[in-house]
């Protein structure tokens, strides 16, 4: 089983939005009948909006440098309000620099491995 990293920044996030999507096959016939079902074990996934506002420049550049070592290779972490540590990926995110301070907002995808 592969070892990954694990995500601790400096700070919990400002906020988390949490979208979730299932995943589903299925077939249509005549007459707008369908049957659809989950596409698989993992077919609930989240996906969190996360951002953390008015950071120092050191944990800034903290957590921007840990997505980009990642690379897009998946990661622990456990967002706030759950008690479960899930795997993540993050492909995108954004750092916007005011004055001495900073926020950073980006997407995580729940990975299966």
């Amino acid at each position: 089983m592969p070892s990954y990293a694990t995500f601790s920044p400096a700070r919990a996030p400002t906020s988390v939005d949490r979208s979730r999507e299932v995943r589903v096959i299925g077939t249509e016939f005549g007459d707008g009948y369908e049957q659809t079902q989950a596409d698989g074990l993992n077919a609930l996934r989240d996906k969190l909006t996360v951002k953390w506002d008015n950071l120092t420049i050191a944990q800034t550049n903290s957590i921007d440098a840990f997505f980009q070592a990642r690379y897009a290779v998946p990661f622990n972490w456990t967002p706030p309000q759950q008690s479960i540590q899930k795997l993540w990926r993050c492909t995108t995110w954004s750092v916007a620099y005011v004055e001495r301070h900073a926020s950073v907002s980006a997407t995580l995808e729940e990975v299966f491995a």
